[in-house]
């Protein structure tokens, strides 16, 4: 699903930073929403005998996502460089999703990010269950 908007007036910068970082700030509501189902259903959970299997399809997609929404949830969502959890993050988001490492947030675009981190959440709880 994609979202189309169409401004009768140029957008000045300041407009264009203000839509960006609402969009940013629905990409990280989406990634706390995946996880909070990931818990409802009992995919993921505190429960040391109910870790991730890594053994199954899509793993590193609900791995990203319960980290990520540490992240977002306990650390404000800001990428702090030279912080040994968030460069791990950071590294892990470039690679699987392939893109670029970003200076004060976590990327999630919603093309790049978020519906290959939903596929693959999906993906795991078919196999799990």
């Amino acid at each position: 699903m994609a979202v189309t908007l169409q401004f009768s007036a140029s957008l000045r910068a300041a407009d264009i930073q203000r839509l960006n970082n609402l969009g940013h700030w629905l990409n990280e509501t989406a990634i706390v929403r995946l996880e909070a189902v990931l818990r409802e259903y009992g995919i993921l959970s505190n429960n040391p005998n109910r870790r991730i299997d890594w053994r199954m399809p899509g793993a590193v997609h609900v791995d990203l996502a319960r980290r990520l929404r540490h992240m977002i949830m306990k650390e404000g969502g800001r990428y702090k460089r030279g912080t040994a959890d968030h460069d791990r993050l950071m590294g892990a988001i470039v690679q699987t999703y392939g893109v670029e490492p970003t200076a004060e947030t976590f990327p999630m675009p919603i093309d790049r990010v978020i519906v290959p981190m939903t596929k693959g959440c999906r993906e795991y709880a078919i196999a799990r269950n």
